[in-house]
């Protein structure tokens, strides 16, 4: 009776942890759960980075073409400072332009003429009609003369202008220019601060994705964990049933090893034993 009892025990018990071990099987949508979390990770791992390059990307696009603008206002500078450097170059030449140069030639020959006939007159050689006509010779002369200095000097004059209008075109050119360029600095340098301000709020974002990811990882690494200590339930739950199906196959063995040394009944109330599990069955 009391093997019966102990046996019975037995049994309820490995019910008992056939029930456990069927709950353990659960352990598969425990993997499943932990394959979702790994791809999930390497999921948004991939999108951080596919992110952090397309912002690369974006930063280095927006600093070539800041260069290139910038190199192109500095070659614009230059030819403008070229440019008004040559005018300066040019105003400081004026005077000697070849209309002056030609007016100071005539001069010259006017004076060289005038002094031929002074000394033509020094002579004394001629009469007093011959004084009359030298004279006359010498107004008309000089009233050529200064005719010829009039208009040299109305030609010099218009010249001048002449020069100083185109100087003045090239000088409104050259400043429209320079406003032209400032116009594009200021455009360049709000771009940049733009520029600036998205990758700052890019670079945020980047830290926040960063932050979530670590996040993740360190709520993946529980469920590892829980899993670790499940399975080693396990384990020392398979070691606990692997002893009670031996002491179970001892208890069978003693039982019957005791079976077939105890004689057999004559009358017992009409029941006997079964063998191999010790409930009672009617003959």
């Amino acid at each position: 009776a009391s093997l019966r009892v102990k046996a019975d025990g037995h049994a309820q018990r490995a019910a008992s942890l056939a029930e456990r071990l069927d709950s353990l099987h659960q352990e598969q949508d425990l993997e499943t759960l932990r394959t979702e979390l790994t791809s999930a990770l390497s999921m948004a791992h991939r999108d951080t980075e596919a992110q952090i390059r397309r912002l690369s990307a974006g930063l280095k696009e927006v600093t070539d073409g800041s260069d290139e603008t910038a190199s192109q206002v500095r070659e614009d500078l230059r030819g403008v400072h070229a440019q008004l450097a040559a005018l300066s170059l040019k105003r400081a030449a004026a005077p000697e332009s070849g209309a002056v140069r030609e007016l100071e030639g005539q001069v010259a020959d006017l004076h060289s003429r005038v002094a031929e006939l002074a000394a033509s007159n020094s002579e004394g050689g001629l009469g007093d009609s011959g004084a009359a006509m030298s004279t006359k010779a010498h107004e008309g002369m000089w009233e050529d003369i200064n005719r010829r200095i009039e208009w040299l000097e109305e030609q010099s004059s218009l010249n001048a202008a002449a020069a100083e209008r185109a100087d003045q075109k090239k000088a409104d050119q050259s400043h429209d220019r320079l406003c032209e360029l400032l116009v594009q600095v200021s455009h360049l340098s709000q771009r940049t601060s733009t520029t600036e301000a998205s990758f700052n709020a890019m670079h945020a974002r980047v830290n926040q994705l960063e932050g979530h990811l670590e996040r993740r990882q360190g709520e993946s690494a529980a469920p590892a964990r829980q899993m670790g200590s499940l399975e080693a339930k396990c384990t020392v739950m398979s070691s606990a049933l692997t002893e009670i199906e031996a002491r179970l196959l001892e208890v069978e063995g003693s039982l019957q090893f005791s079976r077939e040394e105890a004689p057999p009944p004559l009358a017992r109330s009409g029941f006997v034993e079964s063998e191999g599990r010790g409930a009672p069955v009617l003959e």
